[in-house]
């Protein structure tokens, strides 16, 4: 059906029914208001122009009282239905939540609609988080991630674990094709993930199948998390990040620095290092990905002089004859782990 003009322009109250917005989409009202500045010539010139560009209805009105850009959602979380304010100034620009155009730039218009319909209010005027969310969205994710796995983990089928983790897990986890296909395998967790949170634990758990774990960034499955082989374009949610400043290594982990004295003679790494992780008490990971790229042999037989010092020391010290370092890294509520890979890049 053609647009029709209600009435005068100016401050007075103008329609234009669009009646081509799809049915299944979320219903965006636009009401224009001007600040006094902008020629009155342009504003048929606006109303025109954004006929076309998805809006369910576009009118324009006298302001009331200091209005500024502003988006309602008169519907339900599940069923929105927005009325966004614009603010037409005088310099020819259009003024909406988190977007300044001017009259030739649709297509920024049209893909702020797009996501204000896919996502809400929060994705086009929310502040930043990590992966492309909002902040609001990624602290819901992150919250979600924090909890701790209770079940062991270790010689049991990634697959089995990675669904026991998805079914324990209060967010949206999608399985891409070939994830589906590389988790079918017998492959068996290679460490003991019990204790670290979801997220950790989950990337952990496929990172040996050459898998990542991303997170949905746009849409309404925006916070959500994926499993898929990795692309140029995906970041992946981390095995563990190293801790910031306000977490300092000897209050994280205060038996990595407790002085011992000891000695160890012709023992296979993973024998001494099962020794010292008992006694610090802190899970540990390996970087099977790199311990397997270069050949590293886990059987190395390491020694330890006679020495009065403490365990990350030893540690170290024990590593490095399999050419291996260790990191201190933090899971998703900031528990603390080892993570050992190699020396090399």
């Amino acid at each position: 059906m053609p647009a029709r003009l209600t009435c005068c322009l100016g401050l007075c109250a103008a329609l234009v029914c669009l009646e081509h917005a799809a049915a299944a989409e979320a219903p965006v009202a636009l009401e224009l208001i001007t600040d006094g500045s902008l020629p009155l010539e342009r504003q048929p010139q606006w109303l025109e122009a954004l006929k076309t560009v998805g809006f369910t209805s576009v009118r324009m009105r006298s302001a009331q009282g200091n209005e500024a850009p502003l988006i309602t959602n008169r519907g339900t979380d599940e069923n929105p239905r927005y009325t966004v304010i614009g603010v037409l100034s005088g310099d020819n620009r259009l003024h909406l939540p988190g977007l300044t155009v001017r009259m030739g730039q649709r297509q920024q218009l049209t893909d702020w609609l797009t996501r204000l319909r896919e996502g809400g209010e929060d994705v086009v005027t929310g502040a930043q988080g990590a992966f492309g969310l909002t902040a609001k969205q990624f602290v819901a994710l992150h919250d979600a991630l924090k909890p701790a796995i209770e079940f062991e983990t270790r010689g049991k089928l990634v697959r089995d674990v990675v669904q026991q983790m998805v079914d324990s897990t209060p967010a949206d986890i999608a399985i891409d094709t070939a994830a589906q296909a590389a988790l079918a395998g017998d492959q068996q967790v290679p460490d003991d993930l019990r204790g670290l949170s979801r997220g950790t634990a989950l990337a952990a758990a496929v990172r040996p199948l050459g898998l990542i774990v991303t997170v949905t960034g746009q849409g309404k499955r925006a916070g959500g998390l994926r499993i898929a082989r990795p692309t140029a374009q995906d970041a992946a949610w981390p095995v563990g990040v190293k801790p910031g400043a306000k977490l300092p290594p000897g209050d994280l982990a205060p038996a990595l620095f407790k002085f011992v004295n000891v000695e160890i003679h012709q023992r296979p790494l993973t024998e001494a290092l099962d020794a010292i992780q008992q006694r610090v008490a802190l899970p540990v990971l390996w970087d099977h990905n790199a311990l397997a790229k270069h050949g590293v042999d886990l059987q190395t037989v390491v020694s330890f002089a006679p020495k009065r010092t403490f365990y990350k020391s030893i540690l170290d010290d024990l590593l490095l004859q399999a050419m291996l370092r260790s990191e201190l890294r933090v899971d998703d509520a900031d528990r603390p782990f080892l993570w050992i890979t190699t020396i090399k890049k």
